[in-house]
């Protein structure tokens, strides 16, 4: 049985809902994915200059990769 699958019969998430979920989060991946390869050649490293809930500074690359997870997967 497939992963959807088994997450689906634990939930009530209609198929295509799972699928839609699940297609957001691969793509936030891949860009997320795509982002680090590069982080070289941008400036998304180092600190963002604010402190997350556990009172560590946040890198730039966590906040990046959480805005692209958080989005709405309709948003090009």
């Amino acid at each position: 049985m497939s992963l959807s699958l088994k997450i689906r019969n634990r939930s009530n998430i209609p198929l295509g809902e799972l699928s839609k979920l699940i297609n957001a989060i691969r793509l936030a991946a891949k860009v997320v994915n795509h982002e680090v390869n590069k982080a070289g050649l941008v400036d998304i490293i180092g600190t963002a200059g604010e402190t997350n809930i556990q009172g560590e500074n946040q890198q730039k690359l966590d906040v990046f990769a959480n805005e692209k997870f958080i989005r709405d997967p309709n948003e090009s």
